[in-house]
């Protein structure tokens, strides 16, 4: 598979997801080029990678333009490396071996206006560019993962092909992908994907955390009570893993137990939080999760703080009613977070004009993605057109878990457990049922100090007023 224009795939980027797509792609039966820059100690990468699936459509070329060569026109570079200056450097160093109509597809982590840019620059040099949102991990990339791709509609019509050849296919035969919309928004939609996973970890564990601390059950009882959970309504990829997690031993050791409790990220949280607040959507179960993690970073301070505020409350089982309520509250925390997920989604797609499909977000997380779960099956049967918390499917079963909602935050607040996720979903949705606020106050407050006017009741939203407060 040497000769040249043969191959129909190009990849570049040679790390672990690189090397699963490049064998998703390759076990379609597409033939495959792959190349890596040649850093110190990764020179035989490239061939080590070819020899070992020597069996395989795999072509490994020598350099870059060995590596364009080999594929046939339009040329389809899939990028699996670094986000950020790698990413603008290795579309620099392809653009001169590149003609008209080739596509570069950013496969990557990239943040969403590094995408918007590069789409426009290389659309004006005659050149098109995806922004691929790509989840699964490890083993979503190799047999299947959930690909959101940001292009042009002709582009995404070019490629459709490809992608839904490779893509996690959900229970009703459909592939878990689908065209988002133009520039950055595959790698928007990919970034809230990541704040919502943010978010659903952290509640699972602020559960966890109850279980364990609280109500003093082992690793084993929690384990039993979320496989239980998992067969139903709260069933997930997230929560699967978490089961694995709780029974996994080393020498006869909880391997949990065992690990420091300080949890890393890689930005793409704190990413999130900076569109909402760019575009001032309120996402607190995100917000919530992000700072959580930075919160466990503060290692010593809550270790000598532990001593002085100790608020231990004894121990108390639950009865399987207890169990259920917390279920209940699990989940509606859970619609509560994708509420505010879609809402961000809805705002940036107006923002930069994306024209997204809501209902179609859904379809495409059900498998492959990390956030895979039978809530994105709820979700997918709903026709979003406004916010969720306004449909009649979501009214529904929140009504039914507002009461096990109050009871476990009470709960949870009695006990000392730290749920900041789970709390800020309960505070928003208190306060996006409200028809009235406390917003008067703040407005009151603002014009006191500051002159900065404010709307009165019944009066036109575009007039505003002034009171000389000490008069």
């Amino acid at each position: 598979m040497k000769g040249e224009n043969s191959n129909q795939i190009g990849l570049i980027g040679l790390g672990v997801m690189g090397k699963s797509l490049a064998r998703n792609f390759e076990s379609r039966g597409y033939n495959v080029s792959v190349y890596n820059l040649p850093f110190p100690g990764e020179e035989d990468l490239v061939n080590n990678f070819v020899n070992e699936f020597s069996d395989s459509n795999f072509y490994g070329a020598k350099d870059l333009e060995d590596f364009v060569n080999s594929l046939d026109s339009p040329k389809k570079i899939v990028l699996m490396i670094t986000a950020g200056d790698p990413v603008d450097q290795m579309i620099s160093k392809l653009e001169p071996l590149l003609a008209e109509n080739d596509i570069i597809i950013d496969a990557g982590n990239s943040h969403f206006s590094d995408s918007e840019r590069r789409s426009k620059d290389l659309d004006s040099k005659g050149l098109k560019f995806v922004g691929l949102g790509v989840s699964g991990g490890e083993e979503g990339a190799l047999k299947g993962p959930s690909l959101m791709p940001g292009c042009t509609s002709s582009t995404y019509q070019e490629l459709e092909v490809y992608f839904k050849s490779i893509a996690a296919v959900e229970r009703e035969g459909n592939a878990c992908v689908t065209h988002i919309g133009s520039g950055g928004s595959g790698h928007f939609v990919k970034m809230v994907h990541n704040g919502l996973e943010y978010a659903d970890m952290q509640m699972i564990a602020e559960v966890y955390g109850y279980f364990k601390k609280s109500a003093g059950y082992s690793n084993e009882e929690i384990a039993s009570i979320f496989e239980d959970w998992n067969k139903g309504e709260l069933g997930g990829y997230l929560l699967e893993i978490t089961i694995d997690i709780l029974r996994h031993k080393e020498n006869g050791q909880a391997t949990l137990d065992e690990i420091l409790d300080v949890a890393g990220n890689k930005g793409t949280g704190k990413w999130v939080v900076h569109a909402a607040l760019d575009l001032g959507v309120p996402i607190p179960t995100i917000s919530e999760s992000v700072f959580a993690r930075y919160l466990s970073t503060m290692i010593e301070t809550r270790t000598g703080a532990s001593s002085s505020y100790n608020q231990s409350s004894g121990v108390n089982k639950l009865s399987s009613e207890g169990i259920n309520t917390i279920k209940d509250a699990l989940y509606a925390s859970k619609l509560i977070n994708y509420i505010q997920g879609f809402d961000l989604i809805k705002a940036a797609s107006e923002q930069y004009n994306w024209d997204i499909n809501f209902s179609n977000l859904a379809n495409i997380w059900k498998e492959g993605c990390i956030i895979r779960s039978e809530v994105l099956y709820v979700l997918s049967e709903i026709n979003i057109t406004n916010n969720l918390i306004l449909t009649n499917e979501i009214k529904q079963l929140l009504l039914t878990r507002i009461s096990a909602f109050n009871q476990t935050l009470a709960v949870f607040g009695s006990s000392g457990v730290h749920a900041p996720a789970m709390s800020a979903s309960f505070n928003y949705f208190n306060g996006i049922i409200l028809e009235k606020t406390t917003a008067n106050m703040i407005q009151a407050q603002r014009d006191y100090f500051g002159a900065h006017t404010y709307e009165k009741v019944g009066k036109p939203r575009s007039e505003f007023f002034h009171t000389n407060w000490t008069k």
